[in-house]
């Protein structure tokens, strides 16, 4: 989980801070039950420990950039972990909000895109 992200922040954002370069397979950035605002941490699932561990060593307690703000990033271990255990929580949900498609978690089968289904 990576805590304290900006509320102002999208997945579009994310995504150019964090780009999809194979070293993850899922990313989802939960917001509010209007869909306006980020509710302050995302869910990254890396494709190894070695890829989290370097990921965490570039981030931890540091700015996202592009936003103004005096948060810093808190990166710690999920009680989830992994692609398929994270989607099979989403697709449990009764939630309303993780069919619209700006709310959707970013998933990747053998470094393509695919969609979160039903």
């Amino acid at each position: 989980i990576v805590r304290d992200v900006p509320h102002d922040c999208r997945m579009h954002d994310l995504l150019e801070e964090w780009p999809a370069d194979g070293s993850y397979d899922f990313l989802h950035l939960p917001l509010s039950t209007g869909g306006r605002y980020a509710i302050g941490y995302a869910f990254i699932s890396f494709v190894t420990p070695a890829l989290a561990e370097s990921f965490e060593a570039k981030r931890q307690s540091r700015r996202v950039p592009r936003f103004e703000t005096v948060r810093r990033l808190r990166i710690v271990s999920a009680h989830i972990q992994g692609k398929e255990a994270n989607v099979r929580v989403l697709q449990g949900r009764p939630s309303s909000r993780v069919r619209a498609s700006h709310c959707r978690p970013i998933i990747f089968k053998d470094g393509q895109l695919v969609e979160l289904c039903d």
